[in-house]
């Protein structure tokens, strides 16, 4: 999904105004989440058109990680589709 951070989900259409497509590439769909705690910044790069060429989905500067009891989650809502994530 492309966001503008405050446009809402359209979850009546699925989003499909907004939506990127993933599906049925010759190229897996990867997801990258790097944090670089010496410059504070945590970045989400997508891979979608060619292997190994990454794309900046976004990244925060000024970003600090806590010290500990880290816990990750990412979540999908594919509405009436289905796809497997691994």
């Amino acid at each position: 999904m492309l966001g503008d951070g405050k446009t809402a989900y359209d979850h009546e259409h699925d989003n499909e105004k907004t939506e990127v497509d993933i599906r049925r590439r010759e190229v897996a769909t990867k997801l990258r989440l790097t944090y670089l705690k010496e410059q504070r910044k945590l970045q989400l790069q997508l891979q979608t058109e060619k292997w190994e060429e990454w794309k900046v989905c976004f990244e925060v500067s000024d970003f600090e990680m806590p010290a500990t009891e880290i816990y990750l989650g990412f979540s999908a809502i594919t509405g009436e589709v289905s796809d497997a994530h691994e």
